[in-house]
């Protein structure tokens, strides 16, 4: 075309394609919500044995409980958002390697 006077067409540009990153928030939340252990005040009884108070255990073995059940529900969510993720990139690639789909 050029011999016609016609400039010569630009090179195709590259846009860089990223997932959506919304889904992920719940992975980093992982790392931030965690329960406040409190110390636990032990005695030792005349025998030796090593007490500590029942209330004391409770609170912490209830803060740990509501963690965990928080924590299965984020971790689900967040592995659907891992493999949505996953999937995203995969059908990049295989766009990239056949380009007429």
């Amino acid at each position: 075309m050029s011999a016609c006077g016609a400039k010569p067409l630009p090179p195709p540009r590259v846009e860089l394609a990223l997932p959506d990153e919304a889904p992920l928030a719940p992975c980093l939340a992982l790392r931030e919500d965690r329960p406040v252990i409190e110390a636990i005040d032990t005695l030792t009884l005349p025998d030796g044995r090593v007490v500590a108070l029942f209330d004391q255990v409770r609170r912490n073995n209830a803060g740990t409980a509501r963690h965990i059940v928080q924590l299965r529900g984020a971790i689900n969510t967040c592995r659907s958002a891992v493999v949505s993720v996953v999937r995203w990139i995969d059908e990049m690639r295989a766009k990239t390697a056949n380009p007429e789909n």
